[in-house]
């Protein structure tokens, strides 16, 4: 019994300790000064204090005239005019630290003097819209010395700032890893799978092998029907199994941290929910559960109280986030306002005028990484309580 106990008391200090480590940043990126370079006391030190501290050279110095970036070489090549070579000087570190972020993601920057002016300006110019540490940085005093450049004036630097909202952003936990659960027809590298791909650190995909007619498809509506001998509600029941076991295999490999489901995709991710293979936070564009099994009938093991109720009894509502279009002429916008009625604490963005797609409203506007994130921070701070 005692043996038991301690066996026990164990395991509890392993999972806190887990959720302790999510607080901590595991990678940061250390954005130089003027004249530091690879293995600088500051480099040194985020290297011993983190598990990886990514790092690259801006070919940045005052006077070195062999770095691409230095002032004294932009001085010479914009004919002694101090506020264009500093405009460049900027534009050139910029662009290093832009090529930085597509390959290596940080949970944290770290800008010091020369490297903090880069750090504000990748917040200005939407490069960057995480947490950012910035030591002694130098943009400001830069700019009052050689003058306010064309394409770098310190009011409008701040009024971008301030537009954006992040220099008081709440976001203390940004989702890195998300699974994306696609649509009817769509595959990869649709719309919503290319945003994702670009938006995060990764984006995690299965094909559910699903359509709605092509029979080449193993869980198309089509096949289903043909191998049920026509009853849609028992072809529909083959279809969203086929495609749940997909997704339910695809989870024991790959643990994102937040779910995107799409239409069909959404549907999966209810079932998702309700069937306990999934307790996370997840977000749905315009599911398609309530709509498809009110159209073809409750199925003998989907039947649409039954799902709402397995929900509600785990408590799982409060992880459910719903967007839907008021325009949606496939799925429509009443069965989601049915949806955050019945399961408690589920929530829903509307999108007036919004279509099934959603891409023009939500992903061209950059709105839906916005919707993710919030929700993701959201979740995260209601579990540390």
């Amino acid at each position: 019994m005692d043996h038991q106990l301690v066996v026990n008391q164990e395991q509890q200090l392993v999972e806190e300790s887990k959720e302790e480590s999510q607080l901590i940043p595991q990678s940061v990126s250390y954005v130089h000064g003027l004249e530091s370079g690879f293995n600088g006391s500051k480099h040194r030190y985020l290297q011993n204090s983190f598990q990886k501290c990514y790092f690259v050279s801006m070919n940045m110095s005052l006077w070195n005239i062999k770095k691409q970036n230095s002032l004294l070489r932009k001085l010479c090549t914009n004919f002694f005019r101090p506020s264009r070579a500093a405009e460049d000087s900027l534009k050139g570190c910029l662009k290093v630290q832009e090529n930085e972020l597509k390959i290596n993601r940080p949970d944290i920057i770290l800008g010091s003097s020369w490297g903090g002016g880069i750090g504000l300006l990748m917040v200005s110019e939407g490069i960057w819209d995480g947490p950012v540490v910035l030591c002694c940085p130098a943009l400001k005093y830069l700019l009052d010395k050689v003058g306010q450049t064309p394409k770098y004036k310190w009011n409008e630097i701040v009024d971008r700032i301030n537009q954006k909202n992040l220099d008081t952003k709440e976001h203390i936990f940004v989702p890195q890893y998300i699974s994306f659960l696609h649509g009817l027809e769509c595959g990869y590298n649709g719309t919503k799978h290319k945003y994702l791909k670009k938006n995060y650190k990764t984006c995690y995909f299965v094909s559910m092998e699903m359509s709605k007619w092509k029979l080449n498809k193993r869980n198309s509506f089509l096949r289903t029907l043909i191998k049920n001998f026509f009853r849609p509600s028992r072809a529909v029941e083959d279809s969203l199994k086929g495609c749940l076991a997909i997704q339910e295999a695809e989870l024991k490999v790959n643990k994102p941290d937040i779910i995107l489901g799409s239409s069909w995709g959404g549907a999966i991710g209810l079932l998702l929910v309700s069937e306990g293979i999934w307790d996370g936070p997840i977000v749905l564009c315009c599911p398609a559960l309530k709509h498809l099994l009110d159209t073809v009938g409750q199925t003998p093991n989907f039947k649409w109280n039954e799902i709402v109720e397995k929900i509600n009894q785990r408590n799982m509502g409060k992880n459910i986030l719903i967007i839907h279009g008021t325009s949606d002429k496939i799925v429509p916008y009443e069965n989601s306002v049915d949806c955050v009625t019945q399961i408690k604490d589920c929530q829903l963005i509307t999108i007036e005028n919004g279509n099934h797609g959603l891409t023009k409203f939500i992903l061209k506007t950059d709105k839906l990484k916005n919707m993710i994130n919030d929700f993701y921070n959201q979740y995260m701070l209601s579990n540390l309580n």
